[in-house]
């Protein structure tokens, strides 16, 4: 068995669409998303993925014995509750519980023209309050999907995004050095982690309290 990692966004909308619906293809394949230093890239990197289009390349397992792997906190939120740009996949649908395909195929979508996979729809997610996410659940901080269904259901864009602030190496927690340009970790003990979760938390319902907006 190999590792691969997905090719880099070339911010082309297009090009990037395509390398969404081949992460998303391979979903259950999925290791997590890692900082390579040497490299100076954060890498999706799966376990022998398919790929019929030639979207991965391989990764030697060396890099990732030091590397750190980007954890979303749970509870944090912040990501989802403000201008999340969140959005799914017309190809994920079938990996949806049916509620949430239904309010899915009522949100605004946008039809990309692929070379790779033709015409693929990409429906937009964040129209709840302050462009949050329609599966934000502002009483968790959570996610309303990963709740219901499991980490798998979750669009394949909020597995692969990541505010890089928090991350887990072989000796445990960690967090982002402030003010690197570059990712820089420190280790950091449980209640550092939990502290810095609770500021972001702070800082979105902060913002929906200012709008008037409840969190239950």
């Amino acid at each position: 068995m190999g590792l691969y990692m997905l090719r880099q966004p070339r911010g082309d909308w297009r090009s990037d669409v395509e390398a969404l619906v081949a992460a998303a293809l391979n979903r259950r394949r999925l290791l997590g998303v890692y900082w390579l230093p040497h490299r100076g890239i954060l890498a999706a990197v799966f376990r022998d993925p398919l790929d019929r289009w030639g979207l991965f390349e391989p990764l030697d397992p060396r890099e990732l014995e030091s590397a750190p792997r980007m954890e979303c906190p749970r509870g944090c939120g912040y990501c989802c509750a403000l201008r999340s740009g969140a959005m799914v996949l017309d190809v994920e649908l079938r990996y949806l519980p049916r509620w949430a395909r239904r309010l899915v195929e009522g949100r605004p979508y946008r039809l990309v023209e692929t070379r790779l996979f033709g015409p693929v729809r990409v429906y937009s997610l964040a129209t709840g309050p302050l462009g949050s996410c329609v599966f934000f659940n502002p009483r968790t901080g959570g996610c309303r999907l990963e709740e219901a269904a499991g980490r798998d259901a979750k669009p394949i864009l909020c597995r692969l995004t990541y505010c890089t602030l928090f991350a887990t190496g072989p000796r445990g927690r960690l967090l982002r050095v402030p003010g690197s340009r570059a990712p820089k970790y420190r280790p950091a003990t449980r209640r550092e982690w939990e502290e810095a979760v609770r500021e972001l938390r702070a800082r979105w319902v902060e913002a929906w309290r200012k709008r008037g907006l409840g969190l239950a």
